[in-house]
């Protein structure tokens, strides 16, 4: 029985066994349809013809056109005691680039004690704890005013990590004024051999990902916080000198590449009974610790910013919301750049990011939300003009 199925049978057994009726279970789903239409011309042409002869996919990931499933994510919670939490949390989604195959995706499976509101130990698969979009939005179209969560936190691409295995602790301070002071401090494996891939099993490099989050909240309407983060992992691989070239592990000529990484993120959230602001940062670089590179540091920024406005009793969300990605060297870096697959290495072109996107969100009832969206991609090689109408929904 493949993996991947074997996942999803044990995970629905859970859900119906007798053992599972002894606790307290929680569970919640997302999911959302798009439908899209684009223009013939890309943004950027010369982004669009290095993009289609060395690109990770055919076609950009999140170009809408026509309908699109982009899958449903499940989450169910244990309350084993008031102290010990289980979470599991399995998406069926759609491959977002050129394939049209739905994989199977473990995105959580975590355990979690509470010795106080302050102090809470987590352990397991959980959404890496850097930023915010990453932690509340990933996969909840059904939350989000706009259509498609960032480039920026994209796990097909992995500019920022977004997914780690190991544990951390975590914990919410209060004070009289009615402020609070959340934090995060985790450790993991490493980043794996590129940057999609991740290590669930061993971490044979020894390489470790440090996290830390702390974020100040304050008692405005929903909860308004300010929040910086980051991370700092050694990362490894094949050193491939030009796009599309493919060097082996095996091969007795490859090199290999090792980089400190190192990220930093800050965030912002306003929420009031009539705004919404969303803004969030991101730099991070990589340094050379071989030597072998031609410059010792490659840096990546990405900055997402969304306003909007909650008309008829917050029903109604009008929006507008601007992301940016740019890269020191066109396509990437060293390690970014990188794609492995049975221990062949490959350079891909990353393409730079660069939209506006005009919106409205409707509320059809507390569980449903549907919304219509015009993008205009600046930059990169999605096609200049977009539109796209979705249905999303949560219970």
């Amino acid at each position: 029985m493949p993996v991947k199925t074997l996942l999803v049978v044990l995970f629905f057994t859970f859900l119906n066994s007798n053992a599972a009726n002894a606790v307290d279970l929680r569970f919640s789903g997302f999911g959302d349809v798009i439908y899209g239409v684009r223009s013939d011309d890309p943004a950027d042409r010369d982004e669009a013809a290095a993009f289609a002869e060395f690109g990770p996919d055919a076609i950009p990931f999140n170009a809408q056109e026509g309908f699109t499933i982009t899958g449903i994510d499940f989450v169910v919670i244990a309350d084993m005691t008031e102290e010990f939490t289980f979470l599991a949390e399995l998406n069926f989604q759609t491959l977002r680039g050129e394939t049209n195959e739905i994989e199977t995706d473990m995105e959580r499976i975590f355990i979690n004690y509470e010795f106080s509101e302050a102090i809470n130990l987590q352990a397991g698969l959980y959404f890496t704890p850097v930023g915010y979009h990453n932690r509340f939005l990933y996969s909840r179209a059904w939350l989000m005013n706009s259509i498609q969560i960032a480039d920026l936190f994209e796990e097909e691409l992995n500019l920022a990590p977004t997914h780690s295995i190991g544990a951390n602790v975590h914990g919410t301070i209060h004070f009289d004024n009615g402020h609070a002071m959340r934090y995060i401090f985790g450790i993991a494996n490493g980043r794996g051999e590129d940057p999609v891939q991740a290590k669930y099993a061993r971490d044979e490099d020894d390489n470790v990902e440090y996290t830390w989050l702390l974020e100040w909240v304050v008692p405005m309407f929903n909860e308004s916080r300010l929040g910086i983060s980051g991370w700092f992992d050694k990362v490894e691989g094949v050193f491939v000198p030009e796009f599309g070239d493919v060097i082996s592990i095996d091969d007795p000529g490859a090199q290999q590449l090792r980089m400190d990484e190192t990220g930093f993120n800050a965030y912002l959230v306003i929420r009031t009974h009539h705004i919404e602001v969303l803004a969030e940062y991101v730099l991070s670089g990589r340094e050379d610790t071989t030597g072998l590179l031609d410059k010792n540091q490659y840096d990546m920024t990405g900055f997402t910013f969304e306003v909007s406005y909650r008309a008829m009793a917050g029903q109604l969300h009008p929006y507008i919301r601007y992301d940016v990605i740019e890269f020191e060297d066109p396509g990437g870096d060293p390690w970014l750049s990188l794609r492995e697959d049975g221990g062949n290495y490959e350079k891909v072109y990353l393409m730079e990011t660069e939209a506006l996107m005009v919106g409205l969100a409707y509320d059809l009832n507390a569980h449903a939300r549907v919304k219509v969206e015009y993008v205009k991609n600046n930059k990169g090689a999605r096609r200049e003009d977009a539109f796209a109408i979705q249905f999303a929904y949560g219970f």
